[in-house]
């Protein structure tokens, strides 16, 4: 069973949150995206988060500017921790995992992302 979880996406001034269940959510600044990010420097169709058993794996597509990790690229697979920080472009991702499930957070973002009180829209995406 997939671990439940919210998806916060920080751009242009603004927080929203969603719901994440199970399957696949492409992210981009097209209209086939099932989360359109804003961002100027976002490919159409720039990437994709699986939500599965492990929890949330973000993947950036083939010959896009890869999402970077405290100023590193995150080539390849990436399993998103609570609370860290995944920037696409400008847009800044993060996930919340519901208590106990998902992976654990990196060191030092464990109390942090408890602390969080941010607040969004609750859209939920599938």
């Amino acid at each position: 069973m997939a671990p439940m979880a919210r998806l916060i996406l920080e751009e242009g001034g603004q927080t929203r949150r969603f719901k994440l269940s199970k399957g696949k959510l492409t992210f981009g600044s097209g209209e086939s995206a099932t989360l359109r990010l804003a961002s100027e420097d976002v490919a159409e169709l720039h990437g994709q988060i699986e939500m599965g058993p492990d929890g949330a794996v973000l993947r950036t597509a083939k010959g896009v500017m890869p999402a970077t990790v405290n100023g590193r690229p995150a080539n390849g697979a990436l399993t998103m921790k609570s609370g860290q920080v995944v920037l696409v472009g400008s847009a800044r991702l993060s996930i919340e995992y519901d208590e106990g499930e998902g992976p654990a957070p990196p060191p030092g973002l464990a109390a942090a992302a408890a602390a969080s009180t941010r607040s969004g829209d609750g859209a939920r995406v599938n």
